[in-house]
C-alpha cells in the first residue's frame, strides 16, 4: 500500500511540473530529462502512467526513449503500443486537434516492432488501422518473412498478381514440407502440425482468389483458379509417389474444397477437362473426386433448369405486363366532363376552333378531358411533341395518370 502510495506520488509529481504553468521551462526540462534518464525505471513502476506523460509531455523524445531500452525489444513494443491504444482513446491529447491519428513515424515503429515481438498480430492491425505507411509497412513484412500482411498490402496496393505469387510461394514452401512428414518414420506430432500449417494456407489462397476474382475479367479469372488447380494436381501426384501406406493424402481433401471454391468462378467445362486430363484421373480413377465431381454435374443441370425456368417466368410476366396496356390502351375512354376544368371553355368547340393550340385535347384514364395547351401552361414538364400530351402528365382533377 506504500509502494502504490509512493508511486501515485511520482506520477503526479511529474505531471504537474510537467503540465502546470507555475513552473519555469528550465524546471520542466530538467525533469524532461530525468524522465528519460529513469525512463526504465518508470516503465516499470506503471507502463500506462508512464505513456500518458510521454504523450502529454515528451511526445516528440519517443525515438530517444526507444533507445534507452533498445535492448529490450518486449518492453520498446509493450511501450509503443501503450502510446497506440492511449492515442486511440484520446486522439486530442497528443497534438491538441481533435481527431489526430497516432502519427505516421511512430505507426512504423510500432508495426516493425509488432513483427518482432507478435507477427501473428500484424494482419488483424493493419487491416483494421490506417496512418501507416503501406510501402514502408510491406517492406518491413518482407524483411521479416510474413506473408499474409504481404499479400493485404499487395493486393491493397492493386498488385493482385504479385499477392499471388508470393501466396503460392508459401503455399508450396508448406507443401515441401507436408511431403517430408507425411513419410511413416515422420511424428504424429510433426505431421499434424505441418498439415494444419499447409490445410491455413491453402485456404488463405483460396480465399484470396475468391476476394481478388470478382474484380477480375472471366479469362483473368479462370488463369488464376487454374494455377491453383494445376499446382494443387501437381502436388497430389508427389504426395501419391512419397506417402507411405499408413498415412493417407490430405491434400486431395484440400483439392475438393478447392474445387468447391473453384465452382461459381471458373466455367464447369475448363476445370472439369483440367482434372480428366490429368494423368492421376486419365482413365476413369476419379478418387476422392469422383462425388465431388459427380455433384458439381448436378448441381450444374439443377441450375441450368432453374434458370431455363425463372426466365420463362419472367418472359410470360412480360409478356402479359404487355398484354394488359395493349388492351388498356385499346380501350375506348369515355369523357366525362363537357368542359375543360383549367379554362371553362368548352371542349366540343375543339373540332371547328380557328384556334390550332385548342383543337388538341388530352383524356385521362380517368375520362376527365383539357385542352392540351392548357395542360402545358398548367403543368411544368415539357411535352416531346405538341401534336400529343405529354405521358409524364396526370390528371389535374383526381391525379390519375
Amino acid at each position: 500500500m506504500v509502494f502504490a502510495r509512493s508511486q501515485g506520488y511520482i506520477f503526479g509529481f511529474l505531471q504537474r511540473v510537467l503540465i502546470s504553468p507555475l513552473y519555469e521551462e528550465a524546471d520542466r526540462q530538467l525533469v524532461r530529462d530525468a524522465f528519460i534518464v529513469r525512463f526504465a525505471d518508470l516503465l516499470a513502476l506503471d507502463r500506462a502512467k508512464t505513456a500518458q506523460l510521454t504523450v502529454s509531455s515528451l511526445w516528440n523524445d519517443v525515438p530517444r526513449l526507444l533507445k534507452v531500452i533498445s535492448s529490450d525489444i518486449m518492453g520498446q513494443y509493450l511501450f509503443v503500443k501503450a502510446l497506440f491504444d492511449f492515442v486511440l482513446r484520446t486522439p486530442s491529447t497528443a497534438t491538441g486537434s481533435e481527431g489526430t491519428a497516432f502519427p505516421m513515424e511512430y505507426h512504423d515503429i510500432f508495426i516493425e516492432l509488432m513483427c518482432q515481438v507478435r507477427p501473428d498480430t500484424v494482419y488483424d492491425h493493419i487491416r483494421s488501422n490506417d496512418g501507416f505507411d503501406a510501402d514502408r509497412a510491406l517492406e518491413v513484412c518482407r524483411k521479416y518473412g510474413l506473408v499474409k500482411p504481404m499479400a493485404y498490402l499487395l493486393e491493397k496496393r492493386g498488385d493482385a498478381d504479385q499477392a499471388l505469387d508470393i501466396l503460392m510461394e508459401e503455399f508450396n514452401r508448406m507443401v515441401c514440407h507436408y511431403l517430408v512428414s507425411q513419410r511413416d518414420e515422420a511424428s504424429t506430432e510433426e505431421y499434424e502440425k505441418t498439415l494444419h500449417a499447409t490445410t491455413d494456407t491453402a485456404r488463405l489462397v483460396m480465399d484470396f482468389c475468391q476476394r481478388v476474382g470478382m474484380k477480375m475479367d472471366q479469362p483473368s479469372r479462370e488463369k488464376m483458379w487454374l494455377r491453383v488447380l494445376e499446382f494443387m494436381l501437381s502436388a497430389i501426384k508427389s504426395t501419391d509417389a512419397t506417402c507411405g501406406d499408413s498415412r493417407k493424402s490430405d491434400l486431395r481433401i484440400l483439392c475438393v474444397d478447392l474445387l468447391k471454391c473453384m465452382t461459381g468462378h471458373v466455367d464447369l467445362l475448363v476445370f472439369l477437362k483440367l482434372i480428366l486430363e490429368d494423368p492421376a484421373y486419365r482413365h476413369g480413377k476419379f478418387g476422392e473426386l469422383r462425388d465431388l465431381l459427380l455433384g458439381i454435374v448436378d448441381a450444374y443441370s439443377y441450375e441450368t433448369i432453374l434458370l431455363s425456368s425463372t426466365r420463362n417466368l419472367l418472359y410470360r410476366d412480360i409478356h402479359n405486363q404487355i398484354d394488359r396496356k395493349k388492351k388498356s390502351a385499346s380501350k375506348a375512354i369515355s369523357v366525362s366532363n363537357d368542359t375543360c376544368k383549367i379554362c371553362d371553355m368548352s371542349l366540343r368547340i375543339a373540332s371547328y376552333s380557328d384556334d390550332k393550340e385548342k383543337t388538341h385535347l388530352a383524356v385521362f384514364r380517368c375520362g376527365h378531358a383539357f385542352h392540351t395547351v392548357c395542360l402545358k401552361n398548367l403543368q411544368s414538364t415539357p411535352s416531346k411533341s405538341e401534336k400529343e400530351p405529354p405521358r409524364a402528365f396526370r390528371c389535374p382533377e383526381c391525379k390519375h395518370p
